[in-house]
């Protein structure tokens, strides 16, 4: 089975066969699992243990109400299998559709969906209690009702390339990280009620970009030292 890593690099996955996905499972142990070509629609949360990593191939498209990893020492690794073309999807839908795993989120070159039912005000987020989230090329987009928003609770954000959009029809919308919050280019969107912007605790936020289209849309920075990349400058747009 192979996948496209944070580089961009193609691999198989090491050591062992990939478990396919089906509309009963529910809960996946650490290894590695893949959603086929096609749609997997499951009508339920999945609950993960240990390091799981989840390759959405070419033309997959995944269906659940969230993905919960809270037992000490869990992490979630997402890849694509194609590098310019993004046609792997992870849906996540609910009252309150959420990535919620204890240690490491990494989303690399897929398009993540996690969106609050229409006719709900709940939050919707991606968000790690003791690690950090990396968001490596891809799509990603987070849309609530309540709150949106993409945190580590106590360690750092990073995102590379790609779009990120972070959404709250009624209230804030943030990307927080306790450490550090880099952007290492990409476009960012942080839309929602006054006081939604890019945070961070006890480090800094580093803003860069890679390319002339890139851009990052927010209302507000605090809690931080807030860097330019060195020989970068950024232009401030009002309105």
């Amino acid at each position: 089975m192979t996948y496209i890593d944070e580089n961009g690099y193609n691999h198989n996955n090491p050591g062992q066969d990939a478990t396919q996905l089906t509309s009963s499972t529910t809960s996946l142990s650490e290894g590695w699992y893949y959603v086929p070509s096609g749609t997997v629609e499951i009508n339920a949360s999945i609950t993960i243990s240990g390091n799981v990593n989840l390759i959405l191939c070419d033309g997959a498209a995944l269906f659940a109400k969230s993905i919960q990893g809270t037992s000490s020492g869990t992490s979630l690794t997402i890849y694509g299998q194609s590098q310019n073309n993004i046609t792997g999807i992870l849906n996540i839908n609910g009252p309150e559709p959420c990535i919620n795993i204890s240690s490491n989120i990494t989303i690399n070159g897929v398009r993540v969906n996690v969106k609050a039912d229409s006719n709900e005000d709940g939050p919707a987020y991606i968000y790690s209690t003791n690690g950090d989230i990396t968001i490596n090329r891809g799509e990603v987009s987070v849309e609530g009702g309540y709150n949106a928003f993409i945190q580590s609770e106590k360690n750092n954000v990073e995102i590379t390339g790609g779009n990120v959009t972070v959404t709250s029809k009624n209230s804030q919308a943030y990307i927080q990280g306790t450490g550090n919050v880099t952007i290492n280019g990409g476009q960012i969107t942080v839309t929602g009620a006054k006081g939604s912007g890019i945070f961070r605790s006890n480090g800094s936020i580093t803003l860069d970009y890679t390319k002339y289209t890139d851009f990052i849309q927010a209302y507000d920075y605090k809690y931080s030292t807030l860097t330019i990349a060195t020989g970068k400058t950024f232009a401030v747009m009002k309105g």
